[in-house]
């Protein structure tokens, strides 16, 4: 009996080394499926910085590539509504500074005898002429308002788009798992 106790023994203790065994194997395999995860994880998140950063540069070059633009149409708009007005400035200015020296002459010539009067009155009249008709100046409603309009729904439609870029997969687009050589060929599992 002590004999069967023995082999009963025996086999527990082989049966317990192979298990023991088994689980070491399976010990290992478990850290390489963990470490698979945190590698794989630690890829992916620098792949979605370098790509999401990426993708802000794009986006925000565009925009300031888009505010160029429309600042600079603003400035354009703004110098070619001004000129006209900047015309018609100079002409009343011009007409202004004519009216002032119409009023020193003729306040001159109040001050004049009769006889020295007589002498610039001619010259006087010729310009008093001149100051007759006033420059036409465009009304409000006839000049640039400038302003701007946005169309928001592309807002909604870009943060959609935004919301859907990228997904995340737990398994890679391929996963080899083992692989047979072959005459000619590889077969991958």
């Amino acid at each position: 009996m002590e004999e069967i106790i023995q082999r009963n023994i025996s086999e527990t203790l082989e049966n317990a080394k192979h298990y023991k065994s088994n689980l070491e194997e399976l010990l290992n395999s478990l850290t390489l499926a963990e470490n698979q995860i945190q590698v794989s994880a630690l890829h992916t998140e620098k792949q979605l910085e370098e790509r999401f950063s990426q993708l802000k540069r794009n986006i925000l070059d565009t925009i300031d590539e888009r505010k160029k633009l429309l600042t600079t149409q603003v400035k354009q708009v703004e110098e070619t509504s001004l000129a006209p007005l900047q015309q018609c400035r100079g002409l009343i200015q011009k007409s202004l500074d004519n009216a002032d020296i119409l009023l020193n002459e003729g306040s001159v010539i109040l001050k004049r005898s009769n006889n020295e009067a007589q002498e610039s009155l001619t010259t006087f009249n010729e310009k008093a002429a001149e100051i007759v008709s006033l420059p036409e100046v465009p009304s409000l409603s006839d000049v640039a308002c400038i302003s701007i309009s946005f169309n928001d729904t592309w807002i909604n439609k870009l943060t959609s788009h935004i919301n859907n870029y990228g997904t995340v997969s737990p398994q890679g687009p391929v996963q080899i798992t083992e692989t047979i050589e072959q005459p000619g060929a590889i077969t991958v599992f």
